[in-house]
């Protein structure tokens, strides 16, 4: 008939989309490719990288009853892609450098000199500079810059227009803190000195943090629903909880992070249980290790849980940064909620969720007779992560189309959820 009395296409045939690679999409077709007597036609359209060829080949026999044409695009003259971006700071404060390495490849057929690449943080162009690729090349480059307000930073990657415009910005955003009100509950100087020094350190100008300190939870001056992080560096404090406050402070959102103290023994661990019945793991009979001589234990990396603080633990050019412990407690193990294992199986924090709020439980008291931990490089960014554990992370910059992304919508159930786009419009998830 005549082509104007066809019907519109969609009414004629279906269509999907799928993400991922050629061979999910290959195996998707396999799978819906039962009937021997229907004719099916697959067309591929490829730039012809090495790898996507690759694959085709790999996967060949799952073409054997298809028709299939492969269409090769042309190769671009002049195209460089933006792949990848890093953050490199392992802790992101007001005032401070902000470090980033960008990834980016020339797929054009022509060499690249003195292109512009730009950095540009809230709508503002804070870095520029002039590159120069090869055909094929791959290359990484840093960009500097400070931020001086806490917040969401809406980020890009602009390189200059070129055969392919699709693949010339990258979109991330920075996500700096707001000031947090921190409380450090203890009854000796000694065990919150390095808590203390760390602090300070993360509370540069005094814009980030407010600190006070209290020697019980029963402090007057104590106001517990304001604090956004508590510091309990003496289990045996619990023993005086009276009321139902500390539940309270945790089902509302907040944040108790509990260190034993020196001299602290595993009995004292009991009273975590008065918290609340939802901690259904027991925590009396507790085993204490204190090893001689020039014996330790370190960290298994493989037991490690949070994926934001792994590469803390791990060798970074040759350097080994794992920490060794001389004394702990084992705390009751379970994988839904024990984050950190040593070499002997023995869990020595475990991150309890209550409702909307964290409780975080360690086996050894920040102090070098139990541990190295305090004077190691990466004591500064876990204290810096454990204070931040409710906000985004250095992790979760950017996601790729097709990439899974999973979000536990029940610590967000009083919030309203929107995937808000670069030019600025948003919907509600």
């Amino acid at each position: 008939g005549l082509r104007e009395d066809v019907p519109p296409i969609e009414n004629l045939i279906k269509l999907t989309f799928h993400s991922g690679s050629m061979a999910d999409a290959l195996y998707i077709l396999s799978q819906n490719n039962k009937d021997d007597f229907i004719s099916r036609e697959l067309y591929i359209l490829t730039d012809s990288q090495l790898s996507s060829i690759a694959e085709l080949k790999e996967h060949s026999e799952k073409l054997k009853s298809l028709h299939t044409y492969i269409f090769l695009a042309p190769k671009l003259e002049n195209n460089l892609s933006i792949t990848k971006l890093t953050l490199l700071n392992e802790i992101l404060l007001p005032n401070d450098p902000v470090e980033i390495e960008v990834m980016v490849r020339n797929d054009g057929t022509a060499d690249k000199i003195n292109e512009l690449l730009q950095l540009i943080i809230n709508e503002n162009i804070v870095g520029q500079q002039l590159i120069s690729l090869q055909s094929g090349a791959v290359k990484s480059f840093a960009f500097k810059t400070t931020l001086t307000k806490s917040g969401i930073h809406k980020g890009m990657i602009e390189s200059d227009v070129d055969n392919r415009i699709e693949d010339n910005r990258f979109y991330f955003t920075l996500d700096i803190p707001d000031k947090h009100n921190i409380a450090i509950i203890s009854n000796s100087s000694e065990s919150t000195y390095y808590i203390k020094e760390s602090l300070k350190a993360l509370n540069k100008f005094g814009e980030t943090l407010t600190i006070s300190e209290h020697i019980n939870l029963d402090d007057s001056h104590l106001k517990l629903y304001e604090q956004d992080v508590v510091f309990i560096l003496n289990p045996g404090i619990l023993s005086a909880i009276s009321d139902s406050k500390v539940e309270e402070y945790l089902y509302n959102g907040g944040h108790i992070i509990l260190f034993p103290n020196i001299e602290s023994e595993s009995s004292a661990f009991s009273y975590i249980n008065n918290i609340s019945s939802i901690i259904s793991v027991d925590y009396t009979n507790l085993n204490k290790q204190s090893l001689s001589g020039n014996s330790f234990q370190e960290i298994n990396p493989e037991s490690i849980q949070i994926n934001d603080i792994e590469d803390l633990f791990g060798d970074v050019n040759g350097k080994d940064r794992n920490i060794r412990m001389f004394e702990y407690i084992s705390l009751p193990f379970n994988p839904e909620f024990s984050k950190i294992q040593l070499n002997d199986g023995s869990s020595v924090w475990n991150r309890h969720a209550i409702q909307r709020g964290i409780l975080d439980v360690f086996g050894f008291a920040v102090n070098l007779n139990w541990t190295n931990f305090p004077i190691k490089g990466t004591f500064l960014p876990f204290t810096h992560f454990l204070l931040y554990s409710h906000t985004s992370n250095k992790e979760n910059l950017y996601k790729n189309t097709g990439d899974t992304w999973n979000h536990i919508l029940s610590e967000y159930y009083a919030q309203t959820i929107y995937h808000i786009q670069p030019d600025g419009s948003k919907a509600i998830l």
